[in-house]
């Protein structure tokens, strides 16, 4: 009996190397292969880079991008041309060129540029004349950047920008600022037909000693404002007006 029992025993330790083997690699193979639990872990690790990269872009500050004359929208849609980061301020809606259909004069507010010190002015805002078409669209026509500061510029007085008009033909912008001496400047633009441009028109600059009611103004004439474009008018290059 004792000899039956060693030769059976004997006889399965022959496949023991093999069963060995295949128990050790099955055991690999399931250390190795991940779980679907850990895979799902490991795919959302792997996306969560992305994502966070994605979401710290979305919140870095958008450059205003530039308007160029031509661009065009739905009729009505003043939104379409301000730039990222950009806010309007007022549409002002007339009839720019006198063809009978509804135009616009948009003001739109830049924002002042990261690390901007204190004290210091932002940009001037933009003034953008867009034009409507037979087709119901809006198309930008000129811009200008020079005619209104910014909303620090106008001293104690706040705001310096005081309101636009559009008439047949004319555009008007007036600007205010200061502080005991207040001025105001009023500027007009006309358009021409055959240039199919809007040329400054006339200006007038005031200032009132808000104490003392001593008053100053000045009217140009077309002789002094030359024959300047609405895009390239500078108000930097007419003299100021002061009291005595």
């Amino acid at each position: 009996m004792a000899g039956a029992v060693g030769k059976g025993a004997f006889s399965s330790m022959k496949y023991l190397p093999a069963l060995l083997v295949a128990a050790l690699a099955s055991a690999a193979t399931t250390a190795c292969s991940p779980s679907p639990e850990s895979t799902d872990t490991a795919a959302a690790s792997a996306a969560t880079p992305t994502a966070t990269a994605a979401g710290t872009q979305n919140l870095q500050p958008k450059e205003p991008e530039a308007m160029e004359n031509g661009s065009e929208a739905a009729k009505d849609d003043a939104a379409a041309f301000v730039p990222a980061g950009a806010k309007l301020l007022e549409t002002s809606k007339g009839d720019l060129n006198g063809d009978g259909i509804a135009d616009a004069l948009l003001v739109v507010d830049t924002p002042a540029p990261e690390g901007l010190a204190a004290g210091e002015n932002g940009p001037h805002r933009s003034l953008l004349l867009v034009l409507g078409t037979a087709e119901g669209k809006w198309q930008l026509a000129a811009r200008n950047d020079r005619l209104v500061p910014c909303s620090t510029c106008g001293g104690i007085a706040g705001d310096p920008f005081g309101y636009a008009r559009v008439d047949s033909g004319t555009v008007t912008v007036v600007t205010s600022g200061g502080s005991r001496e207040r001025w105001t400047d009023t500027y007009t633009f006309r358009y021409a037909p055959a240039d199919k441009a809007w040329w400054v028109d006339s200006v007038s600059r005031q200032v009132i000693d808000t104490d003392t009611d001593a008053e100053k103004k000045k009217d140009f004439t077309a002789a002094e404002l030359g024959k300047v474009r609405f895009e390239d008018f500078d108000p930097s290059t007419l003299a100021e007006v002061t009291l005595p």
